[in-house]
């Protein structure tokens, strides 16, 4: 059997964050992910299990459920707010769109300099 710290040393390397309060229990927080950073396969997975077991927990409560509900449209609206989202159809639109304009090619010994100049 392992013991208490052999238990915090593995779940530490895990990336998990422990704290202690006074009544000596033990809280595991899983370690926050960067905004910067993509995240990997394995702590989508994660973050998916989590979700899902806790949309398990309040399952049986209704106002809880319907709380969630709103709260998951708020966060639609905000992902199709973003200017920089593309739908694929927009995303290809727009590719169709470009291709029906003007296209240049640079001349043999042309530069990009060059090529600016005339297009002006």
């Amino acid at each position: 059997m392992t013991n208490l710290r052999e238990l915090v040393t593995i779940l530490q390397i895990q990336g998990c964050k422990l704290s202690v309060c006074r009544k000596k229990s033990v809280s595991l927080q899983p370690k926050t992910i960067k905004k910067t950073r993509l995240m990997t396969t394995v702590q989508l997975n994660t973050l998916n299990a989590e979700i899902w077991k806790g949309i398990g927990a309040i399952a049986d409560n209704e106002s809880l459920m319907r709380r969630l509900s709103k709260f998951v449209s708020k966060l639609v609206k905000e992902k199709e707010s973003d200017p920089t989202h593309y739908s694929k159809e927009d995303f290809y639109a727009r590719i169709d769109e470009a291709k029906k304009g003007p296209s240049y090619e640079l001349k043999d010994g042309e530069t990009i300099e060059d090529l600016i100049q005339r297009i002006r």
